[in-house]
């Protein structure tokens, strides 16, 4: 096209004068530029369409040309142009990494679907109880208290009868969660416990006529602590250390094969202690107290550290989230194995230590947040059936 008449069409368009045979000429330019229709991959990633593309480029071809004439504008006419062939091949690179992906592959069938509520009650008879079907049932009454589950995923302890003589005998029960579970539980002083997945949680059946309140945690739980009239501490042993509080809500991540302990408090106050080898509470220069918004971090060597966090980073499994904030690779795919009960295998051992932002659903299968991740090109996975290859 004669670039004067160029120039006349693409000031006509911008003021929406065109003619329906002048857009017609317009439209053949545009296709003729377009290198065989190959799409401006970023323009049209954001919505309308080659209708928003035409638009936008001739307004900016409009913008440049009435600025500049002859070979200055040419020499941007052609810098322009390979701009979008730039934008272009990029597109198309991304598009065919992201559709070689050994994730996008997976078929429903092959994919892993995320945890539930599933956990198995173990009473002080030693009677194993499954929680995993999605029924309201009565399980035992213990010690005065009425154990019942609701279609949920919930486990109550409710106060029935006079605990007074049952109370002389301290009964435990245990609730567990498998990789792949997690449970909620009502405690006796109507305390409420959120318990994450490969986790367990070990309470008495009664707190009445005890002078403390305390239970026993390995793995991550998320704790709303009830604040009684009596002012019963309630004590928390976990790996490592222990825990005291009156009313207050925390979350506590101890699992036995992490290598540090992280305590995050989002309300009240608590006192933090260390434990001895033997587990006992003597190392009275070692206890700390927290404050809201507070992250205490035991490291494997038993040195202690505390920090502001965003404690919503600290409950994202409570509110169904992995949110990863400069994470190591490895701990994200710890949790992605207790949660989808897969096993992760690293075949390049320098990715575990390599750091990851981002938030995704916990309740999408496991090739959604593996895609999150193999979209920083950093890393990517292939899936075996319940195993999960780590790659470069």
């Amino acid at each position: 096209m004669n670039k004067d008449r160029l120039r006349v069409l693409l000031k006509k368009n911008d003021e929406g004068n065109c003619t329906e045979d002048e857009y017609m000429e317009l439209d053949n330019w545009f296709h003729e530029i377009n290198y065989n229709e190959v799409n401006f991959g970023e323009w049209l990633s954001s919505g309308g369409g080659e209708e928003v593309v035409k638009k936008r480029l001739f307004s900016e071809f409009n913008q440049t040309y009435m600025r500049k004439s002859g070979t200055i504008w040419l020499r941007s006419f052609y810098k322009m142009v390979a701009v979008l062939v730039l934008i272009c091949c990029s597109f198309l690179i991304y598009t065919y990494y992201n559709t070689r992906s050994n994730v996008n592959y997976l078929s429903e069938k092959e994919d892993v679907a995320p945890g539930g509520n599933k956990a198995i009650l173990t009473l002080s008879n030693g009677e194993r109880v499954s929680l995993n079907d999605s029924k309201t049932t009565a399980i035992a009454t213990q010690n005065g208290v009425k154990i019942s589950k609701t279609a949920d995923g919930q486990l109550i302890y409710q106060v029935t009868g006079d605990t007074e003589l049952a109370s002389k005998t301290i009964k435990y029960n245990t609730i567990e969660t498998p990789k792949g579970g997690q449970y909620r539980v009502v405690l006796p002083d109507s305390s409420r416990v959120w318990l994450n997945a490969f986790s367990s949680l070990t309470f008495p059946t009664t707190f009445a006529n005890q002078t403390e309140r305390r239970v026993t945690l390995s793995g991550e739980a998320y704790f709303e602590v009830s604040k009684k009239a009596t002012h019963i501490p309630f004590i928390v042993l976990s790996r490592g250390q222990e825990l005291e509080v009156l009313g207050t809500h925390f979350n506590i991540e101890a699992y036995k094969d992490g290598k540090n302990i992280k305590t995050t408090l989002l309300e009240g106050s608590v006192r933090l202690s260390l434990l001895n080898k033997q587990g006992f509470n003597n190392l009275k220069d070692k206890s700390i107290t927290l404050s809201p918004g507070d992250q205490s971090t035991l490291h494997i060597n038993k040195d202690l550290s505390v920090n502001k966090v965003d404690v919503n980073d600290a409950i994202a499994w409570k509110n169904d989230y992995f949110m990863f904030k400069n994470e190591p690779l490895e701990s994200i795919m710890q949790k992605v194995s207790n949660w989808y009960n897969v096993e992760v295998v690293f075949k390049n051992e320098e990715l575990r230590n390599d750091l990851f932002w981002g938030t995704v659903s916990r309740s999408k299968n496991v090739s959604s947040i593996l895609k999150v991740l193999e979209m920083t090109g950093e890393v990517q996975f292939r899936v075996e059936g319940n195993k999960i290859i780590v790659m470069k």
